[in-house]
């Protein structure tokens, strides 16, 4: 497995259009200026492969695609996170109350103009700017590239020479690889609490230390080990 942490230094900016024109112009724009394209995604499809892999700062995105609305997911609690440039050729008042409901956009109307159109990103940006979070980068088993933010891992979970990455939306990455090599890609967020397991200490729920039991989100207990048990006093200290 290929792994390696990277921190994103250029704000990511997914387009969503299935007009070629527009498409090429609005990347024409952003690239000049130095914004990272992350592709364009031309149906809803294509919309939640792009989100999930490359985890964007900022979406371009029309309002109508072939398929449908972009409203037909762009209103999910994952999307509400990100800010969003809604650009229409035609204002009607339903959709102009659907992007309302986006707390973090802004509608602006076709035909786009280079001013107009980076002086709204530049102020999305600056109302919500992006994170800049590591990930870490695996190749899956079809030589997909995966990105993993390091914030939504729950836990790391080793069994013999292969480790298990588990994220908070309960999907498992496997790779032959020491948990050793993959503690050195996580942030100081996460500990040690027992020889196969690390946690991220931002979804702890509770301790028994007398039982020696450390609940997660997700329903899940892991046991703490004795030798791991400092590490852990530590970060009680740490947060106390």
């Amino acid at each position: 497995m290929k792994i390696i942490q990277r921190s994103q230094q250029r704000a990511k900016i997914m387009i969503v259009e299935d007009e070629l024109m527009c498409s090429k112009y609005i990347n024409s724009v952003i690239t000049a200026e130095n914004f990272e394209n992350i592709g364009t995604a031309q149906t809803l499809r294509d919309v939640e492969i792009l989100f999930d892999l490359h985890q964007p700062d900022l979406i371009i995105s029309a309002i109508c695609l072939a398929d449908n609305t972009i409203f037909e997911i762009i209103l999910q609690d994952k999307y509400l996170k990100v800010p969003i440039l809604f650009i229409t050729g035609i204002l009607e008042d339903d959709n102009i109350s659907k992007c309302s409901k986006h707390q973090k956009s802004i509608l602006l109307s076709k035909p786009l103009h280079k001013y107009s159109l980076l002086s709204s990103i530049q102020l999305l940006l600056n109302v919500f700017p992006p994170e800049h979070q590591h990930y870490i980068e695996v190749i899956h088993s079809n030589h997909q590239v995966i990105k993993i933010m390091i914030n939504e891992i729950l836990f790391v979970e080793a069994e013999g020479n292969y480790t298990s990455i588990h994220t908070v939306n309960n999907k498992v990455y496997t790779r032959k690889i020491t948990l050793k090599t993959v503690q050195k890609e996580l942030s100081n967020t996460f500990i040690q609490i027992n020889k196969s397991h690390i946690v991220n200490t931002s979804f702890i729920k509770r301790l028994e230390l007398g039982k020696g039991n450390l609940f997660l989100i997700n329903q899940k207990v892991i046991k703490i080990g004795r030798k791991y048990r400092k590490q852990l006093d530590q970060f009680i200290l740490r947060e106390s």
